[in-house]
């Protein structure tokens, strides 16, 4: 169960765990099942603990993923094609 008094936030130990392997959204989904909360409480829920549990947010940050993001995908995808575009053009 979990406790929400003011910014402080207790998550189980299945949600600690998601959230320390930087699996955030599957934080959020476990949370919302454990407690019955639509998704804006949950990932909100989610963000206070990460942001006020010092050991959580330290193992969050070191394993959250760090591939490409959408807008790193957009620019590469821009960028072949532009580069495609020239190569015909010449």
């Amino acid at each position: 169960m979990t406790v929400r008094t003011e910014d402080k936030v207790t998550v189980s130990e299945a949600v600690l765990n998601e959230i320390k392997q930087g699996k955030k959204i599957q934080a959020i989904k476990l949370f919302r099942s454990e407690n019955g909360v639509g998704l804006k409480e949950a990932k909100e829920a989610v963000d206070a603990y990460i942001k006020n549990d010092t050991e959580a947010k330290e193992a969050f940050d070191a394993n959250k993923p760090s591939g490409l993001s959408q807008e790193g995908i957009l620019r590469f995808t821009i960028m072949v094609v532009v580069l495609f575009a020239i190569y015909l053009w010449v």
